[in-house]
């Protein structure tokens, strides 16, 4: 995130209050090169806020970084796109530079303020660029989707473009909007066992306007208490490690929280008086940030991580060479 710059004033928007931080170009363009050189990142993504509030920006970023060869995605509503000309212009630029998807926000809090036919000029003309192209609507009514969303609007978007529904989060500016029972209202499964972090495979870190790292790219890290450091203060690889080096996460990626919460017990950390009513949560990123804002449960998590963490090496090494590494 450059800024969290948006023209655009949704009523749900997870990132609130705004900050008024902003990365340079030249920050910007370190941690990419570092982050090349570290050989964990494989695409990035600039989102905000709105990231085409800082279009020449980011296209000063790619061009200086082209020749790292990575690929770019970037979320926007929309709003700048109502010129065919100048849309097929920027996008052109940006395909040029290494972008290969575009997220489009699409849904009635964005559209209070972005026409509906921007959403449909900017789909088409990335489509027809060939371009990874998700258009993403924001329901708070378990009944609506996208695909209604559109058709009452009177067009659908072409066959090649993901459509995909997301309900509103009480984070951000919906905090006092849409407080707790998600699951519940929205129909959801809540049940610990099918509860994991995202794709095993799959890490986000995701960099603040402020410097600040978070491990993901959650719409709840305005509460989150999980800060890995800020690249303006920390270097890069030790702030990555703490992400990817971190057992906390890589369980509840693979294992779900369900594994977590067995792992703890195993280590004699039971955190299960801590779980909250799985029915009153509104997400996995709820349940997490539950959890880790809780400094008794923390604390029995990260001892319960470190043990077992040690006898995963010990199996590792016990595997490599069990006679000679015996002790």
């Amino acid at each position: 995130m450059l800024s969290h710059r948006c023209p655009v004033n949704c009523d749900f928007c997870c990132v609130y209050p705004p900050s008024v931080d902003r990365l340079s170009v030249g920050e910007c363009a370190q941690w990419i090169r570092q982050a090349k050189k570290s050989g964990r990142f494989k695409y990035i993504e600039f989102t905000g806020g709105d990231p085409f509030c800082e279009y020449d920006s980011i296209v000063e970023v790619m061009r200086g970084a082209s020749a790292l060869e990575y690929a770019y995605g970037m979320t926007t509503s929309a709003y700048w796109a109502g010129s065919r000309e100048e849309t097929l212009a920027k996008m052109k630029t940006l395909k040029g530079l290494g972008l290969v998807r575009i997220g489009i926000s699409c849904d009635p809090g964005h559209q209070a303020n972005v026409p509906i036919s921007n959403v449909r000029m900017l789909a088409d003309i990335s489509d027809e660029l060939g371009l990874e192209v998700t258009v993403s609507g924001t329901f708070d009514d378990p009944s609506k989707n996208l695909e209604t969303y559109l058709k009452e609007n009177g067009f659908a978007l072409g066959q090649n473009i993901k459509l995909k529904t997301r309900y509103i989060l009480p984070y951000g500016k919906a905090e006092k909007k849409c407080v707790g029972g998600n699951m519940r209202k929205y129909g959801l499964m809540a049940d610990l066992g099918n509860m994991y972090c995202q794709d095993s495979s799959y890490y986000a870190p995701s960099i603040y306007p402020n410097g600040d790292v978070y491990p993901c790219c959650s719409v709840a890290n305005a509460a989150s208490p999980l800060v890995m450091g800020n690249l303006r203060k920390d270097g890069f690889d030790e702030v990555m490690l703490r992400v990817f080096g971190n057992f906390f996460f890589r369980v509840i990626k693979r294992e779900g929280f369900q594994g977590l919460v067995d792992i703890c017990e195993k280590y004699g950390c039971s955190i299960r008086s801590y779980l909250p009513d799985m029915d009153e949560i509104c997400d996995t990123c709820d349940l997490c940030i539950t959890l880790m804002g809780n400094l008794e449960a923390r604390e029995l998590i990260e001892r319960a991580m470190s043990a077992y963490g040690i006898d995963l090496l010990d199996d590792i090494f016990d595997a490599l060479s069990p006679d000679s590494l015996k002790t």
